[in-house]
């Protein structure tokens, strides 16, 4: 007959140290509770984006166009980039690292709107504003299609002068011993970008100032299809992003109908 040996093995000094070890270390580094956006924007800044560097090479622009720009066209500047954004970091990169992107703009996800509309006193650096910014879209952000509207061909040819004006500056603050422009008349400035199928256009239109309801409904005598809300649209509401400007606060009626316009 054979006989078995017992071992009686203590575990509670093992168990003790291990509670005194977490004790520790909750009473030094408090627990840091961290929100699920937090932890997708905290895991998203290892991935760097090509819109990155052309967001850092857009501001560096508006910095180098020969101005020292006022807080309140920093203002406006600020706002028009915000607008363009998902065309800084393109329609792929910004739908994937949306919250990233607009956290690091200190913009949250459910506040971010695309539409601005600006309105201010005359002499107030509105068209300087505007033609800085465009200088530097044209300059940093590739197959930029932007369509400028002014009060009439006249406002419309200097504002075109003064995008190309400061373009000009821009490249020779970068040592360009070339100018990237590839047209320029009236209503039209081309740029080249870094590579051969890379063109960015301008179209300085002119424009009356009256404010005109554009519906995409169909004419009255055609019978349309049934659609979910019979009330009708403007066609703007289809755009993905624009920015309108408007020339001074003494047309106050015009700024109610362009909201009504945009809201409805």
């Amino acid at each position: 007959m054979s006989s078995s040996s017992f071992f009686l093995v203590d575990y509670l000094p093992l168990a003790r140290e291990l509670r005194d070890a977490a004790s520790a270390s909750r009473s030094g580094a408090p627990t840091r509770i961290t929100s699920r956006l937090d932890a997708f924007v905290d895991s998203s800044k290892s991935e760097a984006l090509r819109g990155d560097a052309v967001l850092a090479r857009l501001y560096a622009a508006l910095d180098s166009c020969g101005l020292e720009r006022t807080s309140t066209q920093r203002f406006f500047h600020k706002k028009f980039v915000e607008s363009i954004l998902p065309w800084i970091y393109g329609k792929k990169d910004f739908s994937r690292f949306k919250e990233r992107v607009l956290h690091e703009a200190g913009i949250h996800p459910d506040k971010y709107n695309q539409y601005t509309l600006i309105s201010t006193p005359r002499r107030w650096g509105k068209t300087t504003s505007v033609g800085i910014f465009v200088a530097a879209t044209l300059y940093a952000v590739p197959d930029a299609w932007i369509s400028v509207y002014s009060t009439g061909r006249r406002a419309s040819k200097a504002l075109s002068d003064l995008v190309h004006k400061f373009l000009k500056r821009l490249e020779e603050g970068a040592g360009l011993k070339r100018s990237n422009v590839l047209v320029k008349n009236t209503e039209e400035l081309f740029y080249a970008g870094d590579v051969g199928s890379d063109v960015r256009r301008l179209f300085s239109y002119p424009a009356s100032v009256q404010v005109r309801r554009v519906f995409s409904d169909p004419p009255p005598f055609v019978r349309p299809l049934p659609s979910p809300s019979s009330r009708p649209r403007p066609l703007v509401s289809r755009l993905s992003s624009f920015v309108i400007r408007l020339s001074c606060t003494e047309k106050q009626r015009d700024v109610s109908r362009c909201l009504a316009m945009l809201y409805k």
